[in-house]
């Protein structure tokens, strides 16, 4: 059951607790790269965190550390890209999602 119609995140199986910005700016290029650090909860048992994107080209993700596999789905107009990532059977604390040539000419 969806719980927010404005979003496609699984916010009803993943809960953010904190979250972290590295990124460089490229002035001449008009971009934006670095990485975002979430530290999330589970609350029922799931093997995807998704999250909402928009106009990203996503470099690679990492969960506490080690590469982890990781979908890009196309654009829907109004809500951007939802992007899957797959969670190890393990519990796992830190996810980074490294961004790459985030333009700023998009907004």
């Amino acid at each position: 059951m969806r719980v927010d119609k404005h979003t496609l995140t699984n916010i009803d199986a993943v809960q953010c607790k904190s979250l972290s910005i590295d990124l460089t700016a490229d002035f001449d290029n008009y971009s934006l790269s670095g990485f975002v650090e979430y530290t999330s909860n589970l609350l029922i048992d799931t093997n995807e965190f998704i999250l909402d994107t928009k106009a990203l080209k996503i470099e690679k993700v990492t969960i506490d550390g080690n590469d982890c596999p990781f979908n890009l789905n196309k654009e829907k107009e109004a809500f951007g890209s939802s992007l899957h990532i797959i969670l190890p059977s393990s519990k796992c604390k830190k996810k980074r999602i490294r961004y790459k040539d985030f333009l700023l000419d998009n907004y």
